[in-house]
């Protein structure tokens, strides 16, 4: 097993550059099967941060098709959502799923959270090729599963948390723009 510090970092999960922290990372595992110490998250949607959507609205030419398989081939290829371009990626709002018996975190399964641990530093993989997404928001309703290390705890959401985020997730670098038309 990973050393003790690896893990609560999440650096265990890192494929590549070896050594890097998960949010300097290229590449993470996103394998669902969960440490002793980790959580795993059913993700119900996510919510890309404002400028990586922008960005990817811009360069798709606002084609939500192309926008729907940018984010699916980013996800697949780094086992993260984080844009190339922008380094930024979003949250979620899941349930959680399963808990190793050594997770410091206190979650149980089949409590809501909504993760405002950023998606550019934790292992993503979505099952459902976005097939209920547009590709014209930056809400994303999937199906898939995230993981979750010790120092990465994602807060838990009242029982009237909404499945659709009630927040925009803005940057500095702008706020959400929605697509024209």
């Amino acid at each position: 097993m990973a050393r003790s510090a690896d893990r609560s970092l999440g650096a265990h999960r890192v494929l590549e550059p070896r050594g890097a922290l998960p949010q300097a990372a290229l590449r993470l595992d996103a394998d669902p099967v969960i440490g002793p110490d980790e959580v795993r998250i059913a993700v119900q949607r996510l919510n890309l941060d404002a400028a990586s959507y922008r960005q990817l609205w811009e360069s798709c030419g606002g084609d939500g098709d192309a926008v729907r398989a940018a984010v699916l081939g980013i996800v697949a290829a780094r086992g993260k959502m984080q844009n190339p371009v922008t380094g930024s990626g979003g949250m979620l709002i899941g349930v959680v799923d399963a808990v190793g018996p050594e997770s410091p975190l206190g979650l149980t399964v089949g409590q809501r959270v909504a993760t405002l641990v950023s998606l550019t530093l934790t292992p993503l993989r979505l099952t459902d090729g976005l097939t209920g997404w547009d590709g014209r928001s930056e809400q994303v309703p999937a199906e898939g599963r995230r993981s979750c290390s010790p120092a990465r705890s994602p807060p838990s959401c009242p029982t009237t948390c909404p499945t659709r985020c009630p927040w925009p997730c803005w940057t500095s670098a702008a706020p959400p723009r929605p697509p024209p038309g």
